[in-house]
């Protein structure tokens, strides 16, 4: 088709890229979020504290919003949800 690769996500997939998105806006990802997502990812809990622990985001108003060092290090904060299918 003219070049176009078509990519089709499997349902985790689509799940992970969701919270990888959301992650990329300030308003980032809401806690319900989180919680919906650890039935599917059980790593979901390690990895957000992780990245707390990393200083690339931060817990406030009841979301996850990336710091000013997850706005700088935003390939190695985005990478820890897309890896969540692995």
């Amino acid at each position: 088709k003219d070049g176009v690769v078509e990519e089709r996500l499997s349902a985790d997939e689509i799940i992970a890229e969701d919270l990888m998105l959301k992650m990329r806006m300030s308003r980032g990802v809401s806690l319900e979020d989180v919680q919906a997502a650890s039935f599917v990812f059980d790593k979901l809990p390690t990895l957000i504290e992780d990245l707390m622990a990393q200083g690339l985001i931060s817990l406030h108003e009841e979301r996850y919003r990336p710091t000013e060092r997850g706005w700088l290090c935003g390939n190695q904060l985005y990478a820890g949800f897309f890896n969540l299918c692995e």
